[in-house]
């Protein structure tokens, strides 16, 4: 007899699921001009990797903006808070390096400048990561954000989005 009843899905799994991981964007009026605010929420008992990750372990997250955006950073990314930094002793190949680690929110903050060649109308872009959980990860995944100024209504879907990985 056939099967009934039995869908498929043509996304692969981990795409049906997305990810543990929100990130949503803002502009935001700072002392010296306008400030790039990306926030990344993670579900309970994930991790991802500081900016600065050494290699030679997991990824470190980064931080792009689209090189069309009207504006662009004019300094590094920084995060609200230093990342939990540990040594790993129980994982071959990486024994002995020091992870840094950001769970729960993390919010990093960068100084914007005009891009001139910025023709897009709002500052787009994406965040690189690779979530993790006691000893097992997720693959890398690239998450998009369109910011909005602060104050301003975002535009359905532009903020806050949870993934569909990317895999890169």
């Amino acid at each position: 007899p056939l099967v009934t009843g039995v869908q498929t899905c043509a996304l692969p799994i981990s795409a049906a699921l997305g990810s543990p991981a929100q990130i949503a964007a803002r502009i935001e009026p700072g002392p010296q001009g306008d400030v790039l605010v990306v926030t990344a929420t993670l579900e309970e008992g994930w991790h991802l990797y500081s900016l600065e990750q050494k290699p030679g372990g997991p990824q470190a997250t980064k931080i792009t903006v689209a090189a069309d955006s009207p504006f662009k950073p004019a300094g590094p990314f920084r995060p609200d808070a230093a990342p939990h930094k540990r040594t790993v002793k129980d994982v071959p190949g990486w024994n002995g390096l020091v992870v840094e680690e950001h769970a729960g929110t993390v919010t990093w903050r960068a100084p914007l400048a005009a891009n001139p060649a910025g023709k897009a109308p709002e500052v787009r872009g994406s965040v690189s990561l690779q979530l993790c959980r006691d000893n097992a990860c997720t693959p890398p995944e690239t998450i998009p954000f369109t910011a909005v100024a602060a104050g301003e209504a975002a535009p359905a879907g532009a903020t806050d989005r949870k993934s569909t990985r990317l895999n890169s």
